[in-house]
Protein backbone atom coordinates (compact mmCIF):
# COMPACT_ATOMS: atom_id res chain seq x y z
CA UNK A 1 0.00 0.00 0.00
CA UNK A 2 1.41 3.39 -0.98
CA UNK A 3 1.91 6.24 1.45
CA UNK A 4 -0.80 8.35 -0.21
CA UNK A 5 -3.34 5.55 -0.13
CA UNK A 6 -2.60 4.80 3.50
CA UNK A 7 -2.95 8.48 4.42
CA UNK A 8 -6.33 8.65 2.70
CA UNK A 9 -7.57 5.71 4.73
CA UNK A 10 -6.30 7.35 7.89
CA UNK A 11 -7.94 10.66 6.96
CA UNK A 12 -11.30 8.98 6.34
CA UNK A 13 -11.05 7.22 9.68
CA UNK A 14 -10.11 10.46 11.40
CA UNK A 15 -12.99 12.28 9.75
CA UNK A 16 -15.35 9.53 10.82
CA UNK A 17 -14.13 9.74 14.40
CA UNK A 18 -14.25 13.54 14.38
CA UNK A 19 -17.80 13.60 13.04
CA UNK A 20 -19.10 10.92 15.40
CA UNK A 21 -17.35 12.40 18.42
CA UNK A 22 -18.54 15.94 17.70
CA UNK A 23 -22.11 14.76 17.25
CA UNK A 24 -22.10 12.85 20.53
CA UNK A 25 -20.19 15.39 22.59
CA UNK A 26 -21.57 18.74 21.46
CA UNK A 27 -24.25 18.93 24.15
CA UNK A 28 -22.25 17.20 26.89
CA UNK A 29 -18.86 18.94 27.05
CA UNK A 30 -17.64 22.45 26.15
CA UNK A 31 -16.59 23.30 22.60
CA UNK A 32 -13.05 23.95 23.81
CA UNK A 33 -12.80 20.37 25.10
CA UNK A 34 -14.13 19.04 21.79
CA UNK A 35 -11.57 21.03 19.80
CA UNK A 36 -8.74 19.95 22.09
CA UNK A 37 -9.74 16.29 21.78
CA UNK A 38 -9.98 16.47 18.00
CA UNK A 39 -6.59 18.18 17.76
CA UNK A 40 -5.10 15.34 19.77
CA UNK A 41 -6.85 12.77 17.59
CA UNK A 42 -5.50 14.37 14.43
CA UNK A 43 -1.97 14.05 15.79
CA UNK A 44 -2.70 10.48 16.86
CA UNK A 45 -3.93 9.43 13.42
CA UNK A 46 -1.00 11.13 11.69
CA UNK A 47 1.46 9.34 13.96
CA UNK A 48 -0.33 6.04 13.39
CA UNK A 49 -0.06 6.58 9.64
CA UNK A 50 3.69 7.12 9.88
CA UNK A 51 4.08 4.01 12.03
CA UNK A 52 1.89 1.98 9.64
CA UNK A 53 -0.65 1.22 12.35
CA UNK A 54 -4.02 0.48 10.68
CA UNK A 55 -6.78 2.90 11.68
CA UNK A 56 -8.97 -0.07 12.57
CA UNK A 57 -6.43 -1.13 15.17
CA UNK A 58 -6.18 2.41 16.48
CA UNK A 59 -9.92 2.57 17.17
CA UNK A 60 -9.88 -1.07 18.28
CA UNK A 61 -12.29 -2.04 15.48
CA UNK A 62 -15.11 -0.11 17.14
CA UNK A 63 -15.48 3.56 16.24
CA UNK A 64 -18.53 4.11 18.44
CA UNK A 65 -16.77 2.67 21.49
CA UNK A 66 -13.65 4.67 20.68
CA UNK A 67 -15.64 7.91 20.52
CA UNK A 68 -17.32 7.05 23.80
CA UNK A 69 -13.92 6.47 25.39
CA UNK A 70 -12.78 9.89 24.19
CA UNK A 71 -15.92 11.53 25.54
CA UNK A 72 -15.76 9.87 28.95
CA UNK A 73 -12.17 11.06 29.40
CA UNK A 74 -13.44 14.63 29.14
CA UNK A 75 -16.28 14.09 31.60
CA UNK A 76 -16.05 13.97 35.41
CA UNK A 77 -14.61 10.91 37.15
CA UNK A 78 -13.11 9.16 34.09
CA UNK A 79 -11.46 6.62 36.40
CA UNK A 80 -14.88 5.12 37.18
CA UNK A 81 -15.46 4.57 33.48
CA UNK A 82 -12.06 2.92 33.05
CA UNK A 83 -12.69 0.59 35.99
CA UNK A 84 -16.17 -0.35 34.75
CA UNK A 85 -14.83 -0.94 31.23
CA UNK A 86 -12.10 -3.16 32.64
CA UNK A 87 -14.50 -5.31 34.67
CA UNK A 88 -17.03 -5.42 31.84
CA UNK A 89 -14.38 -6.74 29.47
CA UNK A 90 -13.42 -9.38 32.02
CA UNK A 91 -17.05 -10.35 32.52
CA UNK A 92 -17.43 -10.80 28.77
CA UNK A 93 -14.89 -13.63 28.95
CA UNK A 94 -16.54 -15.18 32.00
CA UNK A 95 -19.57 -16.53 30.13
CA UNK A 96 -17.60 -18.72 27.67
CA UNK A 97 -15.25 -19.66 30.49
CA UNK A 98 -18.22 -20.64 32.66
CA UNK A 99 -19.52 -22.82 29.81
CA UNK A 100 -16.12 -24.53 29.60
CA UNK A 101 -16.22 -25.14 33.36
CA UNK A 102 -19.68 -26.71 33.12
CA UNK A 103 -18.57 -28.95 30.24
CA UNK A 104 -15.55 -30.07 32.26
CA UNK A 105 -17.78 -30.77 35.27
CA UNK A 106 -20.12 -32.82 33.08
CA UNK A 107 -17.25 -34.85 31.61
CA UNK A 108 -15.73 -35.38 35.06
CA UNK A 109 -19.04 -36.60 36.44
CA UNK A 110 -19.59 -38.98 33.52
CA UNK A 111 -16.09 -40.43 33.56
CA UNK A 112 -15.59 -40.30 37.32
CA UNK A 113 -12.29 -38.49 36.87
CA UNK A 114 -11.25 -35.45 38.93
CA UNK A 115 -11.79 -31.95 37.59
CA UNK A 116 -8.89 -31.20 35.20
CA UNK A 117 -7.96 -27.78 36.62
CA UNK A 118 -9.02 -25.38 39.38
CA UNK A 119 -11.38 -22.76 37.86
CA UNK A 120 -9.58 -20.01 39.77
CA UNK A 121 -6.51 -20.38 37.54
CA UNK A 122 -8.48 -19.56 34.42
CA UNK A 123 -9.97 -16.50 36.12
CA UNK A 124 -6.50 -15.27 37.05
CA UNK A 125 -5.37 -15.79 33.46
CA UNK A 126 -8.33 -13.83 32.07
CA UNK A 127 -7.78 -10.91 34.45
CA UNK A 128 -4.07 -10.83 33.67
CA UNK A 129 -4.51 -10.85 29.89
CA UNK A 130 -7.24 -8.19 29.94
CA UNK A 131 -5.07 -6.02 32.20
CA UNK A 132 -2.09 -6.44 29.86
CA UNK A 133 -4.13 -5.54 26.79
CA UNK A 134 -5.58 -2.50 28.55
CA UNK A 135 -2.21 -1.24 29.77
CA UNK A 136 -0.54 -1.66 26.40
CA UNK A 137 -3.38 0.06 24.56
CA UNK A 138 -3.33 3.00 26.98
CA UNK A 139 0.42 3.34 26.49
CA UNK A 140 0.08 3.20 22.71
CA UNK A 141 -2.62 5.89 22.67
CA UNK A 142 -0.58 8.09 24.98
CA UNK A 143 2.53 7.71 22.83
CA UNK A 144 0.65 8.52 19.63
CA UNK A 145 -1.06 11.57 21.12
CA UNK A 146 2.15 13.64 21.05
CA UNK A 147 3.92 14.92 17.92
CA UNK A 148 6.66 12.40 17.16
CA UNK A 149 8.08 13.46 13.84
CA UNK A 150 9.89 16.49 12.48
CA UNK A 151 9.93 17.77 8.91
CA UNK A 152 13.50 16.65 8.21
CA UNK A 153 13.61 13.36 6.34
CA UNK A 154 16.56 11.92 8.26
CA UNK A 155 15.14 12.92 11.63
CA UNK A 156 11.73 11.60 10.62
CA UNK A 157 13.19 8.17 9.85
CA UNK A 158 14.99 8.10 13.17
CA UNK A 159 11.81 9.14 14.98
CA UNK A 160 9.78 6.45 13.22
CA UNK A 161 12.34 3.82 14.14
CA UNK A 162 12.50 5.02 17.75
CA UNK A 163 8.71 5.06 18.08
CA UNK A 164 8.40 1.54 16.64
CA UNK A 165 11.05 0.30 19.06
CA UNK A 166 9.27 1.99 21.96
CA UNK A 167 5.99 0.27 21.07
CA UNK A 168 7.70 -3.10 20.63
CA UNK A 169 9.60 -2.82 23.90
CA UNK A 170 6.52 -1.67 25.80
CA UNK A 171 4.48 -4.57 24.42
CA UNK A 172 7.19 -7.03 25.41
CA UNK A 173 7.55 -5.46 28.85
CA UNK A 174 3.82 -5.33 29.60
CA UNK A 175 3.13 -8.91 28.56
CA UNK A 176 6.26 -10.23 30.25
CA UNK A 177 5.35 -8.55 33.53
CA UNK A 178 1.77 -9.77 33.16
CA UNK A 179 2.96 -13.34 32.62
CA UNK A 180 5.13 -13.12 35.73
CA UNK A 181 2.26 -11.68 37.78
CA UNK A 182 -0.15 -14.36 36.51
CA UNK A 183 2.24 -17.20 37.33
CA UNK A 184 3.07 -15.68 40.72
CA UNK A 185 -0.61 -15.30 41.58
CA UNK A 186 -1.33 -18.89 40.56
CA UNK A 187 1.60 -20.09 42.65
CA UNK A 188 0.39 -18.03 45.60
CA UNK A 189 -3.11 -19.44 45.21
CA UNK A 190 -1.64 -22.96 45.31
CA UNK A 191 0.33 -22.22 48.47
CA UNK A 192 -2.61 -20.55 50.21
CA UNK A 193 -5.13 -23.04 48.77
CA UNK A 194 -7.35 -20.31 47.35
CA UNK A 195 -8.71 -22.74 44.76
CA UNK A 196 -10.43 -24.65 47.58
CA UNK A 197 -12.04 -21.48 48.90
CA UNK A 198 -13.22 -20.03 45.57
CA UNK A 199 -15.99 -21.80 43.68
CA UNK A 200 -16.65 -20.70 40.11
CA UNK A 201 -19.58 -22.02 38.10
CA UNK A 202 -21.58 -20.77 35.14
CA UNK A 203 -24.26 -19.25 37.38
CA UNK A 204 -21.66 -17.15 39.22
CA UNK A 205 -20.10 -16.06 35.92
CA UNK A 206 -23.50 -15.11 34.56
CA UNK A 207 -24.44 -13.06 37.64
CA UNK A 208 -21.08 -11.27 37.53
CA UNK A 209 -21.62 -10.54 33.84
CA UNK A 210 -25.13 -9.18 34.43
CA UNK A 211 -23.92 -6.98 37.30
CA UNK A 212 -21.11 -5.51 35.19
CA UNK A 213 -23.39 -4.91 32.21
CA UNK A 214 -26.03 -3.25 34.40
CA UNK A 215 -23.48 -1.03 36.11
CA UNK A 216 -21.99 -0.05 32.75
CA UNK A 217 -25.47 0.59 31.37
CA UNK A 218 -26.40 2.81 34.29
CA UNK A 219 -23.10 4.64 33.96
CA UNK A 220 -23.61 5.19 30.22
CA UNK A 221 -27.16 6.44 30.70
CA UNK A 222 -26.04 8.89 33.36
CA UNK A 223 -23.04 10.13 31.42
CA UNK A 224 -24.99 10.41 28.17
CA UNK A 225 -27.30 12.92 29.81
CA UNK A 226 -26.74 15.98 31.94
CA UNK A 227 -26.60 13.83 35.02
CA UNK A 228 -24.26 16.06 37.01
CA UNK A 229 -26.54 19.06 36.75
CA UNK A 230 -29.60 16.88 37.27
CA UNK A 231 -28.36 15.13 40.40
CA UNK A 232 -26.80 18.31 41.74
CA UNK A 233 -30.33 19.63 42.19
CA UNK A 234 -31.30 16.63 44.31
CA UNK A 235 -28.07 16.72 46.32
CA UNK A 236 -28.54 20.42 47.11
CA UNK A 237 -32.07 19.68 48.28
CA UNK A 238 -30.92 16.84 50.53
CA UNK A 239 -28.12 18.81 52.18
CA UNK A 240 -30.35 21.90 52.46
CA UNK A 241 -28.15 24.41 50.67
CA UNK A 242 -29.22 27.99 50.05
CA UNK A 243 -32.06 28.84 47.71
CA UNK A 244 -29.70 30.82 45.47
CA UNK A 245 -27.45 27.79 44.88
CA UNK A 246 -30.48 25.63 44.21
CA UNK A 247 -31.88 28.10 41.70
CA UNK A 248 -28.52 28.34 39.92
CA UNK A 249 -28.22 24.55 39.64
CA UNK A 250 -31.79 24.25 38.37
CA UNK A 251 -31.25 26.99 35.79
CA UNK A 252 -28.06 25.32 34.59
CA UNK A 253 -29.83 22.00 34.08
CA UNK A 254 -32.71 23.64 32.22
CA UNK A 255 -30.32 25.50 29.93
CA UNK A 256 -28.46 22.29 29.11
CA UNK A 257 -31.70 20.48 28.31
CA UNK A 258 -32.92 23.32 26.12
CA UNK A 259 -29.59 23.42 24.32
CA UNK A 260 -29.77 19.69 23.69
CA UNK A 261 -33.21 20.08 22.13
CA UNK A 262 -32.15 23.11 20.09
CA UNK A 263 -28.94 21.63 18.68
CA UNK A 264 -30.55 19.34 16.04
CA UNK A 265 -32.27 22.44 14.62
CA UNK A 266 -28.94 24.33 14.65
CA UNK A 267 -30.24 26.85 17.16
CA UNK A 268 -28.72 28.24 20.34
CA UNK A 269 -29.95 29.63 23.64
CA UNK A 270 -29.82 33.10 22.12
CA UNK A 271 -32.46 32.02 19.61
CA UNK A 272 -34.54 30.73 22.49
CA UNK A 273 -34.35 34.05 24.34
CA UNK A 274 -35.80 35.85 21.31
CA UNK A 275 -38.61 33.37 20.73
CA UNK A 276 -41.18 33.12 23.52
CA UNK A 277 -43.30 30.60 21.66
CA UNK A 278 -40.35 28.27 21.14
CA UNK A 279 -39.38 28.53 24.80
CA UNK A 280 -42.92 27.62 25.81
CA UNK A 281 -42.87 24.52 23.60
CA UNK A 282 -39.54 23.37 24.97
CA UNK A 283 -40.67 23.97 28.53
CA UNK A 284 -43.82 21.93 27.93
CA UNK A 285 -41.77 19.14 26.39
CA UNK A 286 -39.40 19.08 29.35
CA UNK A 287 -42.34 19.24 31.77
CA UNK A 288 -43.87 16.17 30.14
CA UNK A 289 -40.54 14.37 30.31
CA UNK A 290 -40.12 15.13 34.01
CA UNK A 291 -43.63 13.87 34.78
CA UNK A 292 -42.91 10.62 32.97
CA UNK A 293 -39.54 10.24 34.65
CA UNK A 294 -41.01 10.86 38.09
CA UNK A 295 -43.62 8.14 37.56
CA UNK A 296 -41.06 5.63 36.31
CA UNK A 297 -38.69 6.52 39.14
CA UNK A 298 -41.41 5.90 41.70
CA UNK A 299 -42.29 2.50 40.27
CA UNK A 300 -38.61 1.56 40.01
CA UNK A 301 -37.96 2.61 43.61
CA UNK A 302 -40.72 0.28 44.82
CA UNK A 303 -39.34 -2.59 42.73
CA UNK A 304 -35.75 -2.10 43.86
CA UNK A 305 -36.77 -1.59 47.47
CA UNK A 306 -38.52 -4.97 47.32
CA UNK A 307 -35.44 -6.45 45.66
CA UNK A 308 -33.26 -5.02 48.45
CA UNK A 309 -35.42 -6.73 51.04
CA UNK A 310 -35.20 -10.05 49.17
CA UNK A 311 -31.41 -9.74 48.90
CA UNK A 312 -31.09 -9.06 52.62
CA UNK A 313 -33.13 -12.15 53.46
CA UNK A 314 -31.05 -14.25 51.06
CA UNK A 315 -27.78 -12.94 52.45
CA UNK A 316 -28.78 -14.05 55.93
CA UNK A 317 -29.15 -17.65 54.81
CA UNK A 318 -26.81 -17.86 51.82
CA UNK A 319 -24.12 -15.17 51.83
CA UNK A 320 -22.22 -15.75 48.58
CA UNK A 321 -20.09 -13.23 46.64
CA UNK A 322 -22.61 -13.29 43.79
CA UNK A 323 -25.51 -12.35 46.07
CA UNK A 324 -23.39 -9.68 47.73
CA UNK A 325 -22.52 -8.09 44.37
CA UNK A 326 -26.16 -8.16 43.34
CA UNK A 327 -27.21 -6.59 46.65
CA UNK A 328 -24.67 -3.78 46.26
CA UNK A 329 -25.95 -3.14 42.75
CA UNK A 330 -29.54 -3.11 43.97
CA UNK A 331 -28.78 -0.66 46.79
CA UNK A 332 -26.88 1.58 44.38
CA UNK A 333 -29.80 1.62 41.95
CA UNK A 334 -32.22 2.41 44.77
CA UNK A 335 -30.16 5.39 45.91
CA UNK A 336 -29.77 6.71 42.36
CA UNK A 337 -33.48 6.38 41.68
CA UNK A 338 -34.38 8.11 44.95
CA UNK A 339 -32.08 11.01 44.12
CA UNK A 340 -33.48 11.16 40.58
CA UNK A 341 -37.03 11.29 41.94
CA UNK A 342 -36.16 14.23 44.20
CA UNK A 343 -34.45 16.10 41.37
CA UNK A 344 -37.27 15.49 38.89
CA UNK A 345 -39.87 16.57 41.43
CA UNK A 346 -38.10 19.89 42.00
CA UNK A 347 -37.33 20.59 38.32
CA UNK A 348 -40.97 19.90 37.52
CA UNK A 349 -41.93 23.03 39.48
CA UNK A 350 -39.76 25.17 37.19
CA UNK A 351 -41.21 23.87 33.93
CA UNK A 352 -44.85 24.79 34.49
Amino acid sequence: MSENTRYQIQSVSYNTVAEAFSEEAKTLIPDSAIRKTLDTEKIRFENASQLQIPPEKLVNHNTARYCKDLLRKQQPLPLIYLILSFFTEISGWLIPYGIIIEICHYISKKTGSPFPFPPLYGLILIVGLVAANTLYRQYMLKLLSKPLFSQETSERRQSVTAAKKALTHSRLLVYSVSAIVILSTILLSILLEWNKKVSLRLSTCFIAYVVCILLSGIHNILYSSHFLSFFTVGILLLIRRSEAELQTATRQYLDLCYLQMLTPAHKTLNDLADNTELEKKLRESLHSRMITQRIYDLFAIVIFFTLDAVCISQLRSNATPAYLCFFILSILCTCILFLAFISANHILKHTK
